[in-house]
């Protein structure tokens, strides 16, 4: 396989991943990393907090072997009149995250990196980064996007729908058509907003899955499968501040959990910041851990993965991550996002609390258990193994 060797690329990302505790702030140090890893020459201009210990994030990129140009949220600093006025009359700059990037000071450090680095290409992590194309564009850059989900769709379904919302997310939809169509190359995240983008006119388009996947693929228990009472089964969200999984959570404590045999199951919710009127909602057999470092460990002792879908686009680490190590899932078929996991072979799927309840109860069965385990860590080892996530980046940009 041919390397990136003498190729130059400047990434614009946001808020710098360090911690990397969310799934889409593991998915682009990845991406750093993979880039860098192919042989590429690489250079990060990234967001970060006024919270941030800028210090800290500088010592883990030297660690890391990464070049970093770090500059402070735009959002942060007070506005002026004029700032307001410009604003309010370009409606496309109306959509916040996209505005956070139109601002002098970002266009100056991106346009500084431009001629300093001299890069062959300039990879923007989230299509909302568009209002820098057109300086790529002046000095005539590729563009290459990843897309970390729909964003128009996104936003919709964690903020609902209202008279201010549906116009936000025609702004949204505005942008997401008009700069998505002029890019190089744009990778997505799942099979289902791969054709999104291609019936929006996008001329190269492929799939990237989560590029911290690969990492896990058969990380697991290495007793295997067990036959035991009581099972256990877990939902992992990585924050419970994020209205899909906070609508998640709510369904599996008032609807599913309360329906299944306490001496047959114990359930154990993942994520950070529980949301305090749920915490009636715990017991013996359903119990609260918080946000967990080492999920390798707390994993291994682990039967079932239970993650059901109930909005949010893109492609949802909490469902795909059980599904790579080889745990028995649960899941929604929307929650596939496109990607080719036969239900009843590979997982099951569920619709509904009733569906869910049934489903844990049919996957008490260790034999079932054993098929789902073994086939969905054979098509995760086809989908997401390193060579072929590489490849895709690598074809796609010998492309360009």
């Amino acid at each position: 396989m041919s390397k990136l060797t003498g190729k130059k690329i400047l990434i614009i990302s946001p808020r710098f991943p360090f911690p990397a505790k969310g799934a889409g702030e593991q998915d682009r140090l990845e991406g750093f990393r993979q880039l860098k890893r192919l042989g590429a020459e690489i250079k990060i201009l990234s967001k970060i907090f006024s919270h941030q210990d800028k210090h800290q994030i500088e010592e883990f990129c030297k660690k890391e072997g990464l070049v970093v140009d770090l500059i402070y949220y735009e959002f942060d600093k007070k506005k002026s009149v004029k700032d307001y006025l410009a604003r309010i009359i370009k409606p496309r700059l109306w959509d916040g995250s996209a505005n956070e990037y139109a601002s002098k000071d970002t266009k100056q450090a991106f346009e500084k990196n431009i001629l300093d680095f001299r890069p062959n290409v300039v990879w923007f992590e989230f299509t909302y980064l568009w209002p820098l194309y057109r300086i790529a564009r002046k000095y005539n850059k590729k563009i290459v996007v990843r897309s970390h989900n729909f964003e128009p769709n996104h936003f919709i379904q964690e903020d609902g729908y209202s008279i201010l919302n549906i116009f936000k997310f025609a702004i949204k939809f505005i942008n997401e058509f008009i700069s998505t169509r002029s890019v190089d190359a744009l990778f997505a995240i799942s099979p289902k907003e791969r054709e999104i983008y291609k019936r929006m006119g996008v001329k190269k388009v492929e799939t990237l899955p989560l590029r911290s996947l690969s990492k896990l693929i058969g990380v697991w228990n290495q007793n295997g499968v067990l036959s035991k009472v009581p099972l256990k089964a877990f939902f992992s969200g990585s924050t419970y501040n994020v209205s899909h999984n906070k609508k998640t959570l709510e369904f599996l404590l008032k609807k599913v959990f309360p329906e299944l045999n306490k001496r047959e199951f114990t359930f154990y919710v993942i994520g950070s910041k529980f949301p305090s009127n749920l915490r009636k909602y715990l017991s013996e057999n359903v119990i609260y851990t918080g946000y967990v470092n080492n999920m390798n460990n707390f994993i291994s002792d682990m039967d079932i993965a239970i993650t059901p879908s109930l909005m949010g686009a893109g492609m949802q680490q909490k469902i795909f991550e059980p599904i790579a190590r080889g745990i028995s899932t649960i899941t929604s078929k929307r929650g596939l996002a496109g990607y080719d996991f036969v239900p009843g072979e590979d997982l099951l799927i569920a619709d509904g609390a009733t569906g869910f309840v049934e489903g844990l109860n049919k996957i008490k069965d260790v034999n079932l258990r054993v098929r789902l385990s073994e086939n969905s860590l054979s098509k995760s080892k086809k989908i997401f193994n390193q060579d072929r996530l590489d490849s895709i980046v690598l074809d796609t940009l010998r492309q360009l």
